[in-house]
Protein backbone atom coordinates (compact mmCIF):
# COMPACT_ATOMS: atom_id res chain seq x y z
CA UNK A 1 0.00 0.00 0.00
CA UNK A 2 2.83 2.13 0.76
CA UNK A 3 4.03 1.96 -2.72
CA UNK A 4 1.25 2.65 -4.50
CA UNK A 5 0.77 6.06 -2.21
CA UNK A 6 4.08 7.34 -3.03
CA UNK A 7 4.10 6.42 -6.19
CA UNK A 8 0.19 8.20 -6.74
CA UNK A 9 1.51 11.52 -4.20
CA UNK A 10 4.78 11.50 -6.38
CA UNK A 11 2.63 12.09 -9.96
CA UNK A 12 0.28 14.40 -8.51
CA UNK A 13 2.90 17.24 -7.11
CA UNK A 14 4.66 16.71 -10.56
CA UNK A 15 1.28 17.33 -12.08
CA UNK A 16 -0.23 20.43 -9.73
CA UNK A 17 3.52 21.80 -9.94
CA UNK A 18 2.81 21.95 -14.13
CA UNK A 19 -0.57 22.93 -13.55
CA UNK A 20 0.29 25.67 -11.29
CA UNK A 21 3.49 26.59 -13.99
CA UNK A 22 0.90 27.29 -16.41
CA UNK A 23 -1.68 29.37 -14.66
CA UNK A 24 0.55 31.37 -13.53
CA UNK A 25 2.02 32.83 -16.62
CA UNK A 26 2.25 36.81 -15.40
CA UNK A 27 4.20 35.94 -11.89
CA UNK A 28 7.95 35.64 -12.18
CA UNK A 29 8.16 33.47 -9.36
CA UNK A 30 5.98 31.27 -11.21
CA UNK A 31 8.72 28.81 -11.84
CA UNK A 32 10.00 28.59 -8.55
CA UNK A 33 6.99 27.99 -6.98
CA UNK A 34 6.20 25.26 -9.16
CA UNK A 35 9.74 23.81 -9.31
CA UNK A 36 9.52 22.76 -5.49
CA UNK A 37 6.23 20.97 -6.10
CA UNK A 38 7.99 19.11 -9.15
CA UNK A 39 11.11 18.47 -7.04
CA UNK A 40 9.11 16.92 -4.09
CA UNK A 41 7.45 14.87 -6.36
CA UNK A 42 10.15 14.15 -8.07
CA UNK A 43 11.65 12.91 -4.60
CA UNK A 44 8.53 11.20 -3.75
CA UNK A 45 8.57 9.10 -7.03
CA UNK A 46 12.13 8.18 -6.25
CA UNK A 47 11.33 7.00 -3.20
CA UNK A 48 8.26 4.88 -4.58
CA UNK A 49 10.01 2.95 -7.20
CA UNK A 50 13.75 2.16 -5.45
CA UNK A 51 13.57 -0.70 -2.74
CA UNK A 52 15.43 1.09 -0.39
CA UNK A 53 12.85 4.55 -0.39
CA UNK A 54 10.34 1.78 -0.36
CA UNK A 55 11.75 0.27 2.82
CA UNK A 56 12.28 3.43 4.45
CA UNK A 57 8.81 4.73 4.19
CA UNK A 58 7.27 1.56 5.73
CA UNK A 59 9.37 2.67 9.06
CA UNK A 60 7.40 4.98 11.46
CA UNK A 61 10.45 7.45 10.91
CA UNK A 62 9.98 7.63 7.10
CA UNK A 63 6.23 8.05 7.60
CA UNK A 64 5.96 10.60 9.86
CA UNK A 65 9.04 12.77 7.51
CA UNK A 66 6.11 12.00 4.60
CA UNK A 67 3.17 13.35 6.05
CA UNK A 68 5.26 16.39 7.34
CA UNK A 69 6.37 17.19 3.75
CA UNK A 70 3.40 16.39 1.85
CA UNK A 71 1.26 18.83 4.77
CA UNK A 72 4.78 21.33 4.00
CA UNK A 73 3.81 21.46 0.23
CA UNK A 74 0.33 21.47 0.50
CA UNK A 75 0.17 24.88 3.04
CA UNK A 76 2.99 26.33 0.82
CA UNK A 77 1.04 25.98 -2.13
CA UNK A 78 -2.17 27.59 -0.30
CA UNK A 79 -0.20 30.42 1.54
CA UNK A 80 2.61 31.52 -0.99
CA UNK A 81 -1.04 33.30 -2.94
CA UNK A 82 -0.90 30.86 -6.02
CA UNK A 83 -3.29 31.98 -8.74
CA UNK A 84 -4.47 28.21 -9.34
CA UNK A 85 -7.19 27.44 -11.15
CA UNK A 86 -10.52 26.61 -9.13
CA UNK A 87 -10.61 23.10 -10.52
CA UNK A 88 -7.31 22.35 -9.13
CA UNK A 89 -8.47 22.70 -5.87
CA UNK A 90 -9.83 19.18 -6.00
CA UNK A 91 -7.27 17.90 -6.46
CA UNK A 92 -5.49 19.02 -3.62
CA UNK A 93 -8.54 17.49 -1.35
CA UNK A 94 -7.79 14.12 -2.57
CA UNK A 95 -4.03 14.61 -2.11
CA UNK A 96 -4.30 14.57 1.95
CA UNK A 97 -5.28 10.79 1.76
CA UNK A 98 -2.64 10.04 -0.74
CA UNK A 99 0.44 12.01 1.02
CA UNK A 100 -0.38 9.79 4.24
CA UNK A 101 2.56 7.50 3.27
CA UNK A 102 0.15 4.19 3.66
CA UNK A 103 -0.83 5.15 7.12
CA UNK A 104 -4.04 3.84 7.49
Amino acid sequence: MVKTNARWAGYLFIALGLLNWRYQDNNPNAMTNSLILIAGGVVTLILGFSKAGLAWLETKTGTRIGLVAGAALMLGIANVGMAIAPNVWVAYVWAIPLGAGGAA
